[in-house]
């Protein structure tokens, strides 16, 4: 703000937006954890390059990025999903959404 003389309004309008698109998928622990597998296994066949399993299944984009997880307190699987654009982000939520319910 000091060396750019700007207003912090003028810095976030400079940030990039991101959309965030938020799903439930209900299910007992068992076949949450059994559809999350079967989602690795899908998500490892088309190649992506930056998968990370550390907690759930999260893949990035140079645009935003797609996590899976079982829930801890709830008997459901959340996806969430996030985009610099609100359809890509809708679409990549719907899309690891099909997959999992595949297997539930």
């Amino acid at each position: 703000m000091a060396e750019g003389k700007k207003r912090v309004s003028e810095l976030i309008k400079a940030l990039p937006r991101y959309h965030i698109t938020k799903k439930r998928i209900p299910c007992d622990s068992r076949k949450a954890y059994h559809a999350l597998d079967f989602l690795k296994e899908r998500l490892s066949g088309l190649g992506y390059e930056r998968v990370d399993y550390t907690d759930g299944i999260r893949v990035d984009w140079a645009d935003g990025w797609v996590h899976a997880r079982a829930s801890r307190t709830e008997q459901l699987i959340r996806v969430i999903s996030e985009s610099t654009i609100r359809a890509i982000a809708e679409q990549r939520a719907d899309d690891i959404a099909r997959i999992v319910e595949q297997e539930i």
